[in-house]
């Protein structure tokens, strides 16, 4: 049976020079084609938790995906989320403990996003048009916020992205020969984000514009197996 595994860290530069350990991972790569994503990310202030599996095809389509948040010490909730033909079952688990269910038509090329940094790095595989032409991105969010700190069945969020080229970059993992493409985010914010491989693994993120510019996500560890 073939597959493979990663295994790794990213951390937060702040431009004063703080470093976080903000998200620990592991990636799959399954018999089938198919990847596994699991991530472990807490904040700076150490306020938040969220833990979350997503799971995509082959093709990079969005098969399933869970997610839990803890936000200044209380459990907030849990998201169930699975694609069937062409609809998004959402199961919502609120702190109560109660459940409610909804089901959302969706088009075949949105993303499901559960605020993983590393997904960043998945998103950018919409980016078909490499022209040096902005791409449409649609992520199905579970939080209306930039950091995740809500969880709800979320809305449909319109961004863009293009691509910028390959490059070598050098972070505490090592040096990555990588794709870069830069995005305008739902948020305001304009984001470079650079990733290695067929598997499209995080490499680096950096703020250039809004709020928190001149803050880097970086790949601070990684193992292949």
């Amino acid at each position: 049976m073939n597959f493979l595994v990663y295994q790794g860290q990213i951390n937060i530069l702040e431009t004063g020079g703080q470093i976080y350990d903000y998200e620990n991972f592991i990636v799959t790569c399954n018999p089938d084609g198919s990847r596994t994503l699991r991530t472990v990310s807490r904040s700076p202030k150490k306020d938040l938790l969220r833990d979350v599996y997503q799971r995509e095809s082959e093709d990079w389509e969005p098969k399933e995906a869970f997610g839990s948040l803890y936000y200044k010490g209380k459990y907030q909730g849990s998201i169930h989320r699975r694609l069937i033909d062409n609809n998004l079952h959402s199961w919502l688990w609120s702190a109560n403990g109660k459940c409610d269910y909804q089901v959302f038509p969706i088009d075949k090329n949105v993303i499901i996003g559960f605020h993983a940094i590393f997904h960043e790095a998945w998103k950018m595989k919409k980016v078909i048009n490499r022209n040096n032409e902005y791409n449409k991105i649609l992520t199905h969010t579970v939080s209306d916020t930039w950091n995740g700190k809500t969880i709800s069945h979320g809305s449909m969020l319109l961004s863009k992205a293009r691509y910028e080229g390959i490059e070598t970059v050098y972070v505490s993992a090592g040096n990555f020969l990588c794709e870069k493409f830069i995005w305008l985010t739902p948020f305001g914010k304009e984001l470079l984000i650079w990733s290695h491989g067929d598997d499209s693994i995080f490499v680096k993120m950096e703020v250039i514009r809004g709020n928190n510019k001149g803050v880097i996500y970086e790949l601070a560890n990684f193992k292949k197996f």
